[in-house]
């Protein structure tokens, strides 16, 4: 169960997350958190990423934004769980990660994708840090795929860590174009860590 109880967040809910460790783990592994898209957390995507790191040697921590507030998707109503509240549960993930001794507190990173890959954005600029007022954990390393950047911070500024964008050529609904210009920006603002890849036969 987590809860990320912060006079900045919405009022706390009890989630759930899933905590994926490799098979043969001779040291304590990086790991990553995993948040959904606006279908939910999908056998075929977000488990998929889940089985793929820890065949890597990763640990991964699946958070599930949803259920405990009721909801299954937010497809066609956007409002019924924020960005902003994905990007909460994941800092709460964070902190119990960072005290959890199956994985190393010193590489913990985050990705998503669609709705989670905006959350995963936010949690990277810096304003937003002191918007969390003291909260004292940051990712290790961001992984946007597909994100939405139609919104974009006025100040694009990060904590400066490794970001990946991976992007979808033929994506429609969040086009990778924007997303482009948003690293750029991001780039121009200190952050050489910044890499993009736009897969030319994908869609969202």
């Amino acid at each position: 169960p987590l809860t990320f109880d912060h006079p900045a967040a919405s009022p706390p809910a009890r989630l759930s997350a899933t905590l994926h460790l490799p098979a043969a783990q001779t040291a304590r592994p990086a790991c990553m958190v995993v948040l959904s898209s606006s279908a939910g957390v999908q056998r075929h995507r977000e488990h998929y990423y889940a089985e793929v790191l820890t065949q890597a040697g990763v640990a991964a921590m699946i958070v599930d934004s949803f259920s405990g507030r009721g909801v299954r998707r937010t497809v066609a109503d956007q409002s019924l769980v924020s960005a902003a509240q994905m990007e909460g549960d994941a800092f709460a993930a964070l902190a119990l990660l960072r005290a959890d001794p199956r994985v190393d507190p010193r590489r913990i990173g985050i990705m998503g994708v669609s709705k989670g890959g905006v959350a995963t954005l936010n949690a990277a600029v810096a304003v937003r840090q002191r918007w969390r007022n003291g909260f004292p954990h940051l990712f290790d390393l961001h992984v946007a795929i597909c994100p939405g950047a139609t919104a974009q911070h006025r100040d694009p500024a990060t904590h400066g860590r490794p970001m990946f964008f991976m992007l979808a050529a033929r994506d429609d609904y969040t086009p990778a174009e924007l997303a482009i210009e948003y690293a750029e920006r991001m780039r121009a603002a200190g952050n050489g860590l910044i890499k993009v890849k736009v897969y030319g036969s994908a869609h969202h």
